[in-house]
């Protein structure tokens, strides 16, 4: 529970922050000047707001880390690979299916191709977390290794 807690929190926060920078990215890109300490107000503000989009992202990678764990029972030795490839999927599927669903994306920094990426990049962050932080927590006979 608790290497799907945190990787719960990391997926999100790598996502929130590369969704506020994506979006002030756009602002800069206009001509609007953005200082560092607007930036920081922005991303909090983004982290505590977001929070719809922590619990989308909380069931996204749980079907996606149980679908992980019953594959990684045929590939032993792969789980590093399989998670962090569960998260970034579990992301994509969840972004693409809101787009399909509501006709725009609402998390405004992963409508580009570069923030899409930036958002899958959170899923494998969380993914890589949640190995490596339940190899620390369980008895050594049911480590997931790879």
């Amino acid at each position: 529970m608790l290497s799907f807690g945190v990787a719960t929190l990391v997926t999100y926060t790598l996502a929130s922050v590369a969704h506020t920078q994506q979006v002030i990215g756009r602002l800069r890109d206009l001509g609007v000047t953005v200082g560092m300490g607007e930036w920081l107000r922005v991303a909090a503000g983004d982290w505590l707001g977001l929070y719809l989009y922590l619990a989308v992202i909380a069931v996204g990678l749980a079907i996606a880390f149980s679908v992980m764990s019953v594959v990684g029972r045929f590939m032993p030795g792969q789980h590093s690979v399989l998670f962090a490839f569960g998260g970034a999927l579990a992301m994509w599927v969840m972004l693409f299916s809101m787009k399909e669903l509501g006709s725009i994306t609402p998390i405004a920094g992963a409508r580009g191709t570069v923030g899409l990426l930036l958002q899958c990049a959170a899923g494998v962050a969380g993914g890589f977390c949640f190995v490596w932080i339940k190899n620390r927590t369980i008895p050594s006979a049911r480590k997931l290794t790879g």
